[in-house]
């Protein structure tokens, strides 16, 4: 534990981010099924920095941390749809093969965006590189941190979509 609190970083733009989303949560009222989404900077601050910390960034490493900004999304999107009966997500003008398309392309570009952060170089040989790393801290965590907000976004809103399509709401309007 000791490790965690003395090894944390405080890069500004995720820091904020992290702040504004969580303020944004629990600001907006009515909430709907899109109000889970302003968790995910917060989630991908707290999870890149364990995970910087503890892992060392391999594609696995990288892919777990996603999972862990995804899945929190994911379960309080379904919460708040489920519970507090929000509105479902859903486009009457899309069909629900179109939504299942976009959904399975979304997972892949997630899964191609993950891969793709655990491969980043690890060091800075220019100037707009040392500026990157004042404003979104070291690469490692910057690295873990992209992937997370980018690919956890990416990952939750499709399989949102999925479970849209799956549960047979893609589209339907209900009243409340």
């Amino acid at each position: 534990m000791l490790k965690l609190l003395l090894n944390w970083h405080f890069p500004p733009l995720p820091v904020f981010l992290a702040l504004g989303g969580l303020w944004i949560m629990f600001r907006e009222n009515p909430r709907t099924w899109s109000s889970a989404v302003t968790s995910v900077p917060a989630l991908a601050y707290v999870n890149a920095n364990i995970f910087v910390i503890y892992f060392s960034r391999t594609p696995v490493s990288v892919s777990v941390a996603v999972l862990a900004t995804a899945v929190p999304c994911l379960c309080l999107s379904l919460f708040l749809m489920q519970r507090l009966r929000v509105q479902y997500i859903g486009n009457p003008k899309f069909s629900s093969a179109k939504a299942l398309l976009y959904g399975i392309c979304g997972l892949a570009a997630a899964s191609l965006a993950t891969c793709g952060a655990a491969y980043v170089p690890a060091h800075c040989s220019n100037q707009k590189c040392e500026i990157g790393v004042s404003l979104f801290g070291p690469l490692d965590y910057a690295a873990f941190w992209f992937a997370c907000v980018w690919s956890g976004l990416i990952g939750s809103m499709s399989l949102l979509a999925l479970y849209a399509i799956v549960r047979g709401r893609w589209g339907e309007r209900e009243e409340f």
